[in-house]
């Protein structure tokens, strides 16, 4: 059930972008409450996005990690040309936290070109690495 809904939320995403995946910089984030963090391409996600064939933001790779914590001073990392956001919805149920009503998350160039798709950090696993494998 979960893999037919991850499939289901990766279709609809491709459907915005056919064709385009290599000219597409995709930024793959988790955001919370006090912290947020990248996913590198030893993550889920970024296994998932680079099969697919997207690019990453440069500052968004490690061959270490599959995440990068940072503070929200620094969000300007999270930019792309669209943002792929995903959260806990037990921290977040109405959406996205706080901190996307600011003014950092506000200047994003994705966010204002409202190229922001939220998942569900259930679908998207953070507790390791490999899990595209």
């Amino acid at each position: 059930v979960q893999l037919a809904r991850l499939e289901a939320a990766v279709g609809a995403f491709r459907e915005d972008f056919v064709g385009d995946s290599e000219a597409v910089e995709v930024s793959a984030v988790h955001l919370q409450p006090e912290q947020w963090f990248i996913f590198t391409e030893l993550s889920f996600p970024g296994e998932l996005l680079g099969r697919l064939g997207f690019v990453r933001p440069a500052d968004q790779s490690s061959r270490r990690t599959d995440r990068i914590y940072l503070s929200y001073e620094v969000l300007s990392r999270a930019d792309g040309d669209v943002i792929l956001s995903a959260i806990d919805r037990e921290d977040n149920p109405d959406g996205l936290p706080d901190v996307t009503a600011g003014a950092l998350w506000n200047s994003l160039d994705a966010v204002r070109a409202g190229d922001v798709y939220v998942i569900d950090g259930f679908l998207w696993p953070v507790g390791g690495s490999g899990h595209a494998g």
